[in-house]
């Protein structure tokens, strides 16, 4: 049937007469009422779809591929009126009705290739132009349109009539400010100056994006010689195709081949400053605006890099990964560092640039990446980036057929370290880095004739910045790697690893970076079902009394714990430590032990000991990431948390849970609709692999006291018991009774850890005189008053009536206790407690008003 047959058949003299409607118009309004006079009037109009009308199979199908783009641009200009003018949206409406059949359609065509010539394609970008989406309405697909000309088009200029249609949509782009779409935006944009400049695609390889680091990139690239800049050109081209999670196979052969035509030292130099610009760049706020249904909203988000700057530079990112290179490596680590860091209220500052740099680490040939990625697994908390790290680590294990932590061990980068050490030739000068402490490298000078000096040489300034800049690099790298390697054996507790005598002393003993903790740490030495204990000290291995051990026969090495032991020989190691004077990198000989008590057997598959507190939220998410757990928060919307905290046991086939619930009352919920508070539950052990919860006397000893210590860290770090601001704040009126009774209240297993440090402390400290342990308390007799400092909270009460003492640590202010011997790091509250004591046991010579008109009352 012909389209003069259809209008025969169907136009309504009315309209003809009208004079305001084509003819053409006309039909196709009649062709949506058929449409909707097909169905009865209970029709559900929201999930319509254009295959379920005989009317448009029979008479929009068979319409001529000219005649469907003249139904296409006639309906977007009705659907975007009708949504322009605010109209119903109720199903019940038949004008929305129709205006929903008309959407159905339009979706199935959009879908259809359809043939165009210029007019057409010119028409349907003018109405694009014209007829946005702000209001609801259709949205023309303009990608496919482009595509169908880029094609047409390829070797040629368009013709004028669609010329000046792509002219009015670059305008129509490049005024755009609809943060949401500006990836895409950016995209149609390349794209018809693609069409319009067919022969000079070089103006539009620059790096995309408006922001800094695309200007930077451009201005760099437009400096270098030219078949240097046609490569780079390439390679960017290339990178702007880079919209997947991963890349493609093709993408990295190509990306290799344009690779290998620029060399390896040329990308360096090109991309190295370019990564450095990004490790160091602050998050800005961006205000931009977005249209939605009837309106324009005003948006404002923090913006690291723009989107299409983002998906270019990820397609960089994934090409290092054919390139392997330590200098790149530790770069595109730490911008993985960077990527992941949160911004409040908002996220991860660049979740895309992110994953590609763990792609990119996991992906490069050898173990160097892969000691990355086990360090950033200790210092990254998102649960779905840890996940996706854990992903990659089992993968580099499984293709290598080795456990997980074995290739976490080889992966760790020694850094050339000898003795702690390591040495630079720069110039005339020696530069030696020195770890001093976890977390402190000294950078040391040492001149031509041996003498040393501290400050930089300004000679070395001037003459090697480049290699200046590198050595510090390699400081912060020893640094963090340390600091991660600390907190991964301090996790492997969890793990009952036990360790070939080979692989021990390979890569803990002997091994440059992670000897200096492992050389501090007691460790049991396996041979024949015999274990001893040992603790190197001196040049030789020693037990708790200071006496050698032989160790040589030794099959397996394992860390100790002080679960598996007596009390006594517990005491014995705390006693060698103190001592000695021996600070260990982890709380091990003098580290919490938690056992099974007697309600526990009776309960058999859980545990009540860490119930019935109230803690603040955040800060028990935050610490439970810290130490491996995955919980999900808790607010006031359905987003699938069920308040249990669980740590995987992969070693003991368990899964560990701690069970929490919201805290509901009065302004209970933050600004983002998040609740404050949780009050903790029990504790319980399944089974991974198969239904079921394990009975507490079949959970082995160390992995109990380990999960019960993880747990009882939770409690006394973000128990509302620790902050001595909460009550007077307002806090939650109904729980202000668990405050005073967790504040100086019974002391928890870590609270006992600190009273019996103390005991043996205190005699060595100046306050002795003035300072003693009673019950929960350490209690300091200051010029002015009497004051007892609980042991758990680290809150204050003074005699004689038991009044309160608010004093909040200033962190800006040094530390006091810098010079007291501790035998281990990490425990702040016995910081706190030591500062405070110091502080009041002399009283008179306080002068924060604050702390003075307390002690006066």
């Amino acid at each position: 049937m012909g389209f003069s047959d259809l209008f025969k058949r169907f136009l309504p003299k009315a309209a003809v007469a009208t004079g305001l409607m084509s003819e053409q118009d006309v039909f196709f309004d009649d062709v949506i009422n058929r449409t909707r006079d097909e169905f009865e009037d209970d029709k559900w109009w929201w999930n319509f779809k254009a295959a379920e009308s005989e009317v448009f199979k029979q008479e929009i199908l068979s319409l001529s591929d000219k005649d469907k783009t003249a139904f296409i641009i006639h309906s977007v200009k009705v659907v975007n009126d009708y949504h322009r003018a605010a109209r119903s949206l109720s199903s019940d409406n038949r004008t929305y009705q129709l205006i929903s059949i008309r959407q159905a359609f339009l979706k199935h065509l959009f879908k259809m290739r359809i043939e165009m010539d210029d007019d057409d394609f010119a028409d349907i970008i003018k109405t694009a132009v014209s007829y946005s989406q702000k209001y609801w309405g259709v949205k023309v697909p303009l990608k496919g349109i482009l595509n169908q000309l880029q094609k047409k088009y390829e070797a040629r200029l368009p013709s004028p009539v669609v010329a000046d249609a792509l002219e009015k949509l670059l305008i129509k782009l490049r005024a755009s400010s609809n943060a949401y779409d500006e990836l895409e935006t950016s995209r149609l944009r390349e794209q018809v100056l693609i069409i319009l400049s067919p022969t000079g695609k070089a103006q539009v390889t620059l790096f995309p994006g408006g922001d800094e680091l695309p200007k930077i990139i451009n201005r760099d690239i437009a400096s270098l010689p030219g078949e240097e800049r046609n490569i780079w050109y390439q390679l960017i081209d290339a990178a702007k195709k880079a919209g997947s999670a991963k890349p493609s196979k093709k993408y990295l052969q190509d990306g290799k081949t344009i690779l290998d035509q620029l060399g390896l030292e040329k990308f360096k130099q090109a991309f190295i400053p370019w990564l450095d610009h990004l490790i160091n760049l602050k998050e800005k706020q961006v205000a931009s605006s977005v249209d939605y249904g009837y309106a324009t909203y005003d948006v404002v988000k923090y913006e690291f890099l723009s989107a299409p700057a983002t998906e270019c530079f990820k397609g960089l990112i994934w090409l290092c990964a054919m390139l392997k290179d330590n200098i790149l490596l530790n770069r595109i680590a730490m911008l993985a560092d960077r990527a992941y860091r949160k911004i409040p209220g908002h996220g991860q500052t660049s979740t895309a640039i992110g994953n590609a740099c763990l792609y990119t680490l996991y992906k490069t040939e050898g173990l160097e990446g892969i000691g990355h990625l086990s360090r950033l697994k200790v210092k990254i908390k998102l649960a779905s980036t840890l996940n996706l790290i854990e992903k990659y680590l089992v993968q580099a294990a499984e293709d290598r057929n080795l456990p997980v932590d074995d290739i976490e061990d080889l992966a760790i980068d020694d850094h050339e370290l000898v003795n702690h050490e390591r040495t630079f030739i720069v110039g005339e000068f020696k530069a030696v880095l020195r770890i001093e402490k976890i977390g402190k490298v000294s950078l040391s000078w040492i001149k031509a004739d041996g003498t040393s000096q501290k400050s930089e040489p300004v000679y070395v300034k001037e003459s090697y910045p480049v290699e200046l800049k590198e050595i510090k690099l390699a400081a912060k790298q020893i640094e963090l790697s340390l600091n991660a390697q600390r907190d991964r054996i301090d996790a492997s507790f969890k793990q009952g690893r036990k360790l070939s005598r080979n692989h021990f002393d390979t890569y803990y003993f002997n091994h440059g970076l992670i000897s200096y903790l492992s050389r501090d740490l007691i460790w049991k030495f396996g041979s024949n079902e015999i274990e001893t204990e040992g603790y190197w000290w001196d040049g030789a291995w020693v037990n708790r009394l200071g006496k050698m051990v032989d160790v040589a026969g030794a099959e397996t090495v394992s860390l100790w714990h002080p679960s598996t032991v007596s009390a006594e020989t517990v005491s014995e190691w705390r006693t060698f430590f103190l001592d000695k004077q021996i600070q260990q990198p982890i709380k091990q000989a003098f580290r919490e032990v938690y056992l099974l008590t007697d309600a526990e057997i009776n309960t058999r598959t859980y545990s009540n000991r860490m119930a019935g507190h109230i803690l603040k939220q955040h800060q028990f998410n935050s610490l439970a990431g810290v130490r491996g757990w995955k919980y999900t928060i808790q607010g006031g919307f359905d987003n699938g948390a069920n308040g249990i905290a669980s740590i995987k046991l992969p070693a003991f086939n368990m899964i560990a849970e701690y069970w929490t619930n919201a805290v509901e009352g009065e302004n209970s919920l933050n600004r983002s609709g998040i609740f404050n508070y949780i009050a903790t539950d029990q504790v319980r052990f399944n089974y991974a692999t198969q239904p079921g919860t394990a009975q507490l006397i079949d959970i082995p000893v160390e992995l109990f006291s380990e999960v019960m210590r993880d747990v009882d860290l939770f409690v006394g770090v973000a128990s509302v018991g620790n902050d001595p601001n909460w009550r007077d704040n307002g806090g939650l009126p109904d729980y202000r009774n668990y405050w005073q009774s967790y504040s100086f209240g019974e002391l928890t297993e870590i609270a006992k850890g600190r009273k019996e440090i103390l005991e043996r402390l205190l005699p060595r400290l100046k306050i002795a005189k003035v300072a003693e342990i009673k019950d929960k308390f350490l209690v300091v007799t200051g010029k002015k008053r009497i004051y007892k400092i609980h042991l758990g909270s680290t809150n204050i009460l003074m005699e004689p009536n038991d009044q309160y003492l608010c004093i909040v640590p200033d962190q800006s202010k040094k530390n006091i206790t810098e010079n007291v011997f501790l035998p281990f790091e990490g425990d702040n509250g016995l910081s706190v407690i030591i500062s405070k004591a110091f502080l009041l046991a002399d009283d008179d010579k306080i002068k924060d008003p604050t702390i003075l008109s307390q002690i006066g009352r």
